[in-house]
C-alpha cells in the first residue's frame, strides 16, 4: 500500500483493508469526554459511560493488534516458542525446510533448483550434505543447510562443511544453530568469520556461520504471505510425524495450541 489518506469510521474503515501489509499500526484515540471534535453526540470520546468507551477501543484495537495480522516478530515469537519444546531438535529443521518452500516461490535464485525431500532421519553428519539441500536440475548440490539445536559453532563444525564441500558444485553452505550467542565464544567466533573469508577468497565456497533466529527473521522478509508459511510449516510438522519418529504427537499439540493462543493477536 502506497503512502495514503484514508477519511472514514475507523472501525468500519479497517475491516476493509487487507491483512499482513502492517508491522506497525501508530493509535492516537480520543479523550473520553474531554474534546469537542465536531461529531456532536457521536463518535469515540463522546460515550455516556466510561464502560462504553473502553469497549469502543477495544473493538478498534481488535482489528489492529488483536486481529489476525501476522508480522515478523510474530511468527519468529511462534516459532521460538516451538522450540522450546523437549526433544525438539527436528523442528528447527523443519521451520527453515519451510521457509525454502515459500522462497522458492518467489526467489529467481532458486529457479531451476530443486528442494529435496527432508530425510526420515536428518542428520547431516550420516546423510547426505545437509539437514536442508537444494541441488541443480543436473543433479549437483547447490545450497546447503546444516543446523544444530543448542549447540554453539565452532571451528570443527566449518571445518567438517569445507570438507564435506572439497570437489562439489556447492555454492553456499550454511551453518545455523538455536544456541544464544550463536559460537563457542568471541574469539571463536572472530576466528571462524577470518577463515570463511579465506574459504570464499581460496574457493569461492560461501559459508554462512548464524544463528537461525536471524536467519529465520531476514528470510521471512521475502515471504509474501506469513499465514502461508505457518500452514506450511503446521502440514511439515504433520508429514513428518507420520513418516519418522523425530515429531511427536506432544509437539503437533503444542504447536496447536501456539497458534490458537496467536490467532487472538
Amino acid at each position: 500500500m502506497k503512502n495514503k489518506i484514508i477519511s472514514g469510521d475507523s472501525l468500519s474503515v479497517l475491516k476493509t483493508i487487507k491483512n499482513n501489509i502492517f508491522d506497525l499500526v501508530i493509535t492516537s484515540p480520543p479523550y473520553f469526554q474531554q474534546r469537542d471534535y465536531g461529531n456532536g453526540d457521536s463518535g469515540i470520546g463522546n460515550e455516556k459511560t466510561e464502560e462504553e468507551y473502553l469497549e469502543n477501543l477495544t473493538n478498534i484495537f481488535r482489528e489492529t493488534v488483536f486481529s489476525d495480522v501476522i508480522n515478523i516478530n510474530t511468527v519468529i515469537s511462534m516459532l521460538k516458542e516451538h522450540f522450546e519444546s523437549r526433544l525438539s531438535s527436528r523442528l528447527p529443521v523443519i521451520a527453515i525446510y519451510s521457509v525454502y518452500q515459500q522462497l522458492f516461490k518467489t526467489v529467481k535464485r532458486f529457479e531451476n533448483k530443486v528442494l529435496r525431500p527432508l530425510n526420515v532421519h536428518t542428520s547431516s553428519d550420516k546423510h547426505g550434505y545437509g539437514d536442508v539441500e537444494i541441488w541443480n536440475v543436473n543433479n549437483t548440490p547447490f545450497e546447503m543447510v546444516e543446523i544444530k539445536h543448542h549447540i554453539p559453532i565452532d571451528r570443527n563444525l566449518v571445518f567438517d562443511v569445507v570438507k564435506k564441500s572439497e570437489n562439489t558444485a556447492i555454492e553456499r553452505y550454511y551453518i545455523l544453530t538455536t544456541y544464544e550467542g550463536c559460537f563457542v565464544s568471541p574469539d571463536e567466533e572472530e576466528y571462524i568469520n577470518k577463515f570463511i573469508l579465506k574459504i570464499k577468497k581460496d574457493r569461492n565456497l560461501e559459508i554462512i556461520a548464524n544463528g537461525i533466529i536471524y536467519s529465520l527473521k531476514y528470510y521471512l522478509r521475502f515471504i509474501e504471505d506469513y499465514h502461508d508459511f505457518l500452514k506450511t510449516y503446521t502440514n511439515e510438522l504433520i508429514r513428518d510425524a507420520e513418516n519418522s519418529t523425530e515429531v511427536k504427537d506432544f509437539h503437533i499439540k503444542i504447536w496447536q495450541e501456539i497458534l490458537k493462543k496467536y490467532s487472538k493477536i
